[in-house]
């Protein structure tokens, strides 16, 4: 007789869960609409197109767009380097849930990268991918290991102080 209390929070917390899924499948798919009607145009016309240069400097902005692709959950073809953060990419307003924009900006701190960030007041995509490009390594490691292990440590994180889930590490979203 006692047991039916166990089992309504069992029913609680799976029901929760299953909400939250499917909050989080809609608001992807929302965001997902706006590059919906776009011609996909290969990452490598485009990166040619905007930034230009030799090979090698045009591998890292192609690996890094990827990268950005990957972790926006936008395909990388998809993507214009004059997509701004304040518009295209900006997180939907009336969602709970943490954006793709967080991770962004967790990866630009990981690579203890927030600081010259910041001060270069990244707008767009392609600055963005830019930016890593010339101060990010390769393979996403960075200065950054130490800092994101001493915030573990004490329990410390740099605040979030827009209301959008953006810290100010790249520029406009919520702005």
């Amino acid at each position: 007789m006692g047991t039916t209390g166990p089992i309504i929070t069992l029913v609680l917390v799976l029901a929760s869960i299953i909400l939250g899924w499917g909050i989080e499948r809609h608001r992807r798919r929302l965001k997902a609409s706006r590059f919906a009607v776009r011609e996909a145009v290969s990452v490598e016309c485009q990166v040619e197109a905007c930034f230009g240069g030799d090979v090698e400097s045009r591998r890292s902005l192609e690996n890094w767009w990827k990268k950005l692709a990957h972790i926006l959950r936008i395909a990388p073809d998809l993507l214009r380097a004059d997509d701004r953060f304040d518009r295209e990419l900006a997180p939907l307003a009336g969602f709970p849930t943490e954006d793709e924009l967080d991770e962004v900006n967790d990866l630009i701190i990981d690579l203890g990268l927030a600081d010259e960030c910041q001060r270069q007041q990244i707008e767009t995509f392609g600055e963005c991918v830019r930016f890593l490009s010339e101060h990010g390594s390769e393979n996403g490691s960075g200065k950054g290991g130490r800092k994101r292990e001493t915030e573990r440590e004490t329990g410390e994180r740099e605040t979030r102080g827009n209301g959008s889930g953006m810290n100010g590490t790249v520029d406009g979203a919520g702005s």
